[in-house]
């Protein structure tokens, strides 16, 4: 064999030789762009099948909360709840798999639990409510709380008419933190059916809201119809005079009141998409709170909503600093949403919203008064606390 000859098969066992171990070595490779990144990143590793017979994200490998999602539904609401349950998982949930809890007063059916466990590989428990604990009490005047109910009708005030409005909202105020699918858990991210994320969420809500001391995370705030809730507020007013100890310092009392306290200015939280703490709502303090307004009938003689029970527990009993405004989260919930209006959040979360469209700067929203108040506390200190009143002063009796 010559030289030159010789030198060419040499040279083509080492190609062959280099060519089989960059194959067997190195994974083939394609172009995966992070969800908000225009930078190519390694293609992820193969997700392995899933028991369905399809491909599934595998979670991150970050830390997570002792969390679940809550959400309160009927069976009939079984559309609008894969509607929720979907945007959650696409837009977060498929990278943390945080497990899910679903509440009822009637018991879910085969085909609405096939139907949600089919949409996602994370837990998902499905939990029915106690008789007991969410039909009108026996000590309420039906005539009374009827008489309310056709009033509300012929106002044409949302839900009015409705019983089971209230025992939900009676319900969700106080007796659902002691449900036992609940009980393993601290945090809860509670999702109306029909809510629907236009962003996807970059940051744990749940795990940061932990580690940053927080209790309530909401993500907007709005008026109530000031027909529902005539009595609440001096309800509440007197509850601050009963129960002192309760109160927290540098609270958020001048959010959701003018005047030093003589007024309820109506703004609370959307509970349709609302994070929390339930310890918080477990504690002695909250449990004072909810058991003294459970006592005077309003859920039934006007038509309280757990959103404004929980707003106001939250303002009176919490520091201001353990509740936070979550404005990086991009949502739809019927006539509510929010969109981001960080530039760099609405790109890199790839939000579908149109950011010159959006109820937070509308004059329902109370996002401008909750950041008023944030940014003249911060400056100034909390506001004097209001002049003490005797117990029972200034009650509405209601319709």
């Amino acid at each position: 064999m010559s030289p030159t000859r010789n030198f060419i098969v040499r040279l083509a066992a080492l190609a062959a030789v280099l060519f089989l171990g960059f194959r067997y070595f190195v994974p083939p490779s394609s172009t995966y762009r992070c969800p908000g990144s225009a930078s190519p990143l390694q293609a992820p590793v193969h997700n392995p099948p899933s028991p369905h017979g399809s491909f599934v994200t595998p979670p991150r490998s970050t830390p997570k909360a002792n969390a679940t999602f809550l959400i309160f539904a009927y069976n009939a609401d079984l559309e609008r709840t894969i509607r929720a349950v979907r945007s959650l998982e696409d837009r977060f949930n498929m990278h943390h798999r945080y497990p899910y809890v679903l509440l009822s007063p009637e018991p879910f059916t085969p085909e609405f639990k096939r139907r949600l466990r089919v949409l996602t590989p994370s837990p998902i428990e499905f939990g029915l409510i106690p008789q007991d604990e969410w039909i009108q009490p026996e000590g309420i005047d039906e005539a009374r709380a009827q008489a309310v109910r056709e009033r509300m009708v012929k106002e044409k005030i949302m839900y009015g008419g409705s019983v089971e409005w209230r025992n939900k909202a009676r319900y969700m105020s106080g007796k659902v933190w002691a449900h036992e699918m609940l009980t393993k858990y601290k945090w809860a991210w509670r999702v109306e059916p029909g809510v629907g994320l236009t962003c996807d969420v970059l940051v744990d809500p749940l795990l940061w809201l932990e580690k940053s001391g927080k209790v309530v995370g909401f993500t907007l705030a709005m008026k109530e119809d000031e027909k529902t809730a005539d009595s609440l507020w001096d309800y509440t007013k007197d509850f601050m005079t009963r129960y002192p100890q309760h109160l927290a310092t540098d609270n958020s009392l001048a959010f959701i009141s003018d005047r030093r306290g003589q007024e309820y200015n109506l703004c609370s939280y959307l509970s349709g998409i609302l994070v929390t703490d339930m310890d918080f709502f477990r504690s002695p303090a909250y449990s004072a709170f909810y058991n003294y307004l459970n006592t005077k009938g309003g859920f039934y003689y006007e038509r309280w909503s757990d959103a404004s029970v929980l707003t106001l527990a939250a303002s009176v009993l919490l520091k201001r600093k353990q509740v936070h405004l979550l404005e990086d989260i991009g949502f739809q919930y019927g006539a509510y949403s929010r969109c981001p209006k960080s530039a760099d959040v609405w790109e890199n979360g790839r939000c579908a919203c149109g950011q010159s469209t959006r109820f937070n700067d509308g004059s329902e929203s109370c996002e401008k008064i909750w950041k008023d108040f944030m940014s003249l506390a911060d400056r100034f200190g909390p506001p004097p606390a209001p002049p003490a009143r005797a117990e029972g002063q200034g009650i509405l009796k209601g319709f």
